[in-house]
Parts: C-alpha cells; sequence; structure tokens
C-alpha cells in the first residue's frame, strides 16, 4: 500500500500540495463550491436535455485496481446491435472533475451519433501522481478493445475523446492516428458543456459527428 495514502488517510493535510489542491477542487464544477451558482442562471441538467439516452454505471479494470465509468446508449438504436464506442475521458489536468461533469456532452455525443459512449473517471494526482491517471485511461481503451461487447459496442471501432488535454490530442496526432479538435478564438473553455450556452457547442457537436461518421462507419 503506497505510503502516502496511508498517511493521508489518518492526517490532514498532508503535505503543502493538499493545501494547494483544495481550492481548486472545491471551485471546480461537479465539486462542492463555497459559491452557489444563481439559479437564473442555471441550464437543463444533462438528463433534461438528452432525455433519449439509457445510463448505467461499470466498474472497469485497471492496473492495480479498477475505476468507474458511465455507459452512454441511446434509447434510438436497436438494443442488440453492437455500436461503436467513444472512449470519454472528463478534463481537469489529471487533478479535479469526474465523470459527471461532462454528462451532458457524453449523452449528446451518444445520441447524436448512433454510439456507447463510455465516460471514464481515472484516479487523479496529487494522490496518484502522473502517470497513473493516463495509464488509467489507456487500460480502459485496452479493455474495450478487447471487451466492449460487454458494454454493447463493437471492439474493432473505439474513438477516444475528451475535453481539454490539447497536447495529448497533438501528441495522438503525431503518432499517426486521425484526429479532430475544436478550440474557437476567443471562446472560454467548457462553451460546450452545458445546452444552449453559445451556438458554437453545436458546431462542436457537428465537427463530432462529421468525424465519427467518416471513421467510426463501416
Amino acid at each position: 500500500m503506497p505510503s502516502y495514502r496511508v498517511i493521508a488517510n489518518n492526517r490532514q493535510p498532508v503535505a503543502l500540495r493538499d493545501m494547494m489542491i483544495l481550492p481548486v477542487r472545491t471551485g471546480y464544477i461537479g465539486a462542492d463550491r463555497i459559491r452557489k451558482p444563481d439559479p437564473a442562471l442555471i441550464p437543463p441538467s444533462a438528463e433534461e436535455a438528452v432525455p433519449d439516452v439509457e445510463e448505467t454505471t461499470v466498474y472497469l479494470p485497471v492496473r492495480n485496481g479498477y475505476v468507474s465509468a458511465q455507459v452512454y446508449r441511446p434509447h434510438a438504436v436497436d438494443q442488440d446491435a453492437a455500436l461503436p464506442v467513444i472512449l470519454y475521458a472528463h478534463g481537469g489536468g489529471f487533478t479535479v472533475g469526474s465523470d459527471f461533469d461532462t454528462a451532458y456532452i457524453t449523452r449528446r455525443l451518444a445520441r447524436d451519433n448512433s454510439v456507447v459512449v463510455v465516460s471514464t473517471n481515472y484516479r487523479m494526482a496529487p494522490e496518484y501522481p502522473f502517470p497513473t491517471p493516463l495509464n488509467d485511461v489507456a487500460d480502459v481503451y485496452a479493455w474495450l478493445v478487447r471487451e466492449a461487447g460487454r458494454v454493447g459496442g463493437d471492439p474493432s471501432r473505439v474513438a477516444v475523446a475528451g475535453d481539454s488535454a490539447r497536447e495529448f490530442a497533438s501528441l495522438v496526432e503525431k503518432a499517426g492516428s486521425p484526429t479532430d479538435g475544436y478550440w474557437p478564438a476567443g471562446m472560454p473553455h467548457g462553451f460546450y458543456f452545458f445546452p444552449g450556452v453559445h451556438p458554437e457547442g453545436d458546431v462542436a457537436f457537428e465537427r463530432c459527428r462529421e468525424f465519427l461518421a467518416k471513421h467510426l462507419s463501416h
């Protein structure tokens, strides 16, 4: 058992890094917030905005453990069909966030593209330093290309998506895999997180649809 986790279980804060990460996590979307949001500016929930999607929680194997993930499957498809799969990893610099933060995105990707979306969590720093978070995502991908049928997907058609991580997308592209990203000038990160916030959000989803139709269709 890692010594840091033992100490953290019995003493808080453990180190300066614990004090530094606390305000980041408490201020992040999806975490407990000191300042509550203005009710007048709260958009529809993911379930309200995209209701016609089935959601299931699963636990997937990674090296030295398991991570939880939400599996999204559109109602409008043949429920016995093996659909293409999108593995989605939420943003947050491998230190904050969860799969629930991006539920609108992942629900809409599933519905708009008739795919199964596996929105995975990963163990985060500082409790689990890099490269553990990245390894967790890689391990989930490796599981999907073998076992996607267990979540209703086609193991031969697995794409990877996420928000933030622009440099990671560049590395994937340099490695020779097809990629597409959308970072319009002047738009803040996360403009596509909520329904109806800005029309550029629809542009982002349309780009995803075109890319997936090209690379995931038979």
